[in-house]
């Protein structure tokens, strides 16, 4: 009887739910894609209203009752009640609250949509910076260029640690240490485990990581007639030195130039009995001012059930993370430019510079 009961629950929450959760995709679509203050401002008004209807108390109450009933609940639909208690416990906030921290939010990414670095006078997008940082070899053009990429930051600076600020506060208000803390515990990771899963990993990396950066350097180095110790920023391919610079022997490039890429991909997942062609038709592919230069996205039906919940849940959270990531690495003040040892060490992973507690949004 009491899983009927809680059936019947999940089945009205669904149904309140999921038109919030589609109205809130298909706005946050259009705001990444054209990047106009009309769909800014539709998409902070749909998360918002998302996020209101997970801040009740008395349904967060209804959901806490339900899990207390030990042994009542079947394993999925326990899993289900879980998981709409995370959603909830991190909206048990004023609506003024979700209203401004929303709002803030949407105000930086909708910087990042519509930004474009300036290069010699002229707007310049992250792939012609990216193809300066991969093909020109005029030292000038490529510090100008990666220092282009940084400039971004002194534009959501301000905006972004506000929004720190704020967001600790309200997760503090909730009994976390901070909000980089609740992101962890609502996705279900124990801090320690993983920093330590991180320090592991970083001590078994150290040694091949140096070997390796060792010849990258000694590479570009040599392309350039300069020492090992002399080698900024500018000299490696990738403007944050994410991946590693490709040799003469590396790299797709040469096997793709000239071919059709979506022909490409249409006959391998045709190959394997998964037509796309109705997701191409969907997606929105090329590059245009206003649009989102960094995130992709992707709008599914969404049910309250143990997998997909869990998958709505996941993308929410990445979506905000992946833009304040971005952000995070383009606040470099290139005043202060990195030591000729800069990508030499990583921090520990237990170090006061691995915690982004204060930066995290």
């Amino acid at each position: 009887m009491a899983d009927g009961h809680a059936a019947a629950f999940i089945e009205e929450v669904e149904e309140q739910f999921k038109p919030l959760s589609i109205a809130a995709a298909l706005a946050a679509w259009e705001a990444t894609t054209t990047g106009t203050e009309e769909a800014q401002a539709q998409s902070a008004a749909a998360e918002s209203a998302l996020k209101k209807y997970l801040s009740s108390g008395d349904r967060f109450a209804q959901i806490q009752s339900f899990l207390s009933r030990t042994g009542e609940l079947g394993p999925l639909t326990r899993r289900q009640f879980e998981l709409l208690a995370i959603a909830h416990q991190a909206n048990q906030l004023p609506a003024e609250v979700i209203e401004d921290l929303v709002c803030r939010s949407k105000k930086i990414e909708a910087e990042f949509h519509n930004y474009r670095a300036r290069l010699d006078g002229h707007e310049v997008t992250d792939n012609e910076i990216i193809a300066i940082l991969r093909g020109e070899g005029d030292l000038v053009q490529r510090r100008a260029a990666w220092e282009a990429s940084k400039q971004i930051a002194s534009r959501v600076a301000d905006d972004l640690i506000e929004l720190v600020r704020r967001r600790n506060d309200a997760a503090r208000s909730l009994g976390y240490r901070d909000f980089y803390a609740m992101q962890l515990a609502l996705q279900e990771i124990d801090e320690r485990q993983l920093f330590d899963l991180f320090g592991e990993l970083k001590e078994r990396t150290d040694d091949p990581f140096r070997v390796a950066k060792a010849e990258i350097d000694a590479r570009l180095a040599q392309r350039y007639g300069s020492s090992p110790d002399e080698l900024r920023p500018w000299h490696y391919a990738d403007p944050f030195f994410q991946e590693p610079p490709l040799g003469d022997d590396l790299g797709l490039d040469a096997q793709f130039k000239g071919k059709d890429l979506l022909a490409i991909a249409s006959s391998f997942y045709e190959g394997v009995n998964l037509p796309i062609a109705d997701v191409l038709e969907r997606s929105d592919l090329e590059e245009r001012p206003g649009k989102d230069q960094h995130a992709t996205a992707s709008i599914s039906t969404v049910r309250v059930t143990s997998a997909s919940f869990a998958i709505s849940r996941t993308t929410t959270v990445g979506w905000g993370s992946s833009c304040t990531s971005w952000a995070m690495r383009r606040m470099t003040n290139t005043s202060q430019l990195p030591s000729p040892g800069y990508f030499a060490s990583r921090p520990t992973s237990r170090s006061p510079k691995r915690s982004r507690s204060s930066w995290i949004v």
